[in-house]
């Protein structure tokens, strides 16, 4: 009787540590989501900052402000590019936009213009060489 009572704890013992390494596993994941989210938010919070500065001219003390510590923060090269790279994104979203719009026949003289073009430069690359 000791023995199969003895059994089936060690049996509940193995099956709890079992579940407890899963659980840590688990833990483990979810702290590298939480980090890689935490990452992200603070690029796109960076971003909006960016963004912050092509919205206010900073002529206003309230301002567009993500929150009121925005007065303080210093405008920085990195700061500049983020707000160009989001423009340059705007712009280019804008472009393909009206692509989708053409019809066939002007999509298909657009493409044969840009492949002469692309010819013209691989041309000047070949020479080079």
């Amino acid at each position: 009787m000791d023995d199969i009572l003895k059994n089936k704890l060690e049996e509940k013992i193995n099956n709890q540590a079992a579940h407890i390494k899963i659980i840590e596993n688990l833990i483990q994941n979810h702290k590298r989501q939480i980090t890689n989210m935490r990452k992200c938010l603070e690029e796109k919070n960076k971003m909006l900052d960016a963004l912050h500065y092509v919205w206010c001219d900073g002529g206003c003390i309230g301002g567009i402000h993500r929150y009121n510590a925005m007065k303080d923060v210093e405008l920085t090269e990195e700061i500049v590019k983020k707000a160009e790279s989001n423009t340059y994104r705007l712009r280019t979203w804008f472009i393909n936009y009206k692509f989708r719009k053409l019809s066939n026949d002007k999509k298909n003289k657009y493409f044969e213009s840009w492949r002469y073009k692309i010819k013209q430069i691989l041309r000047k690359i070949y020479i080079s060489l």
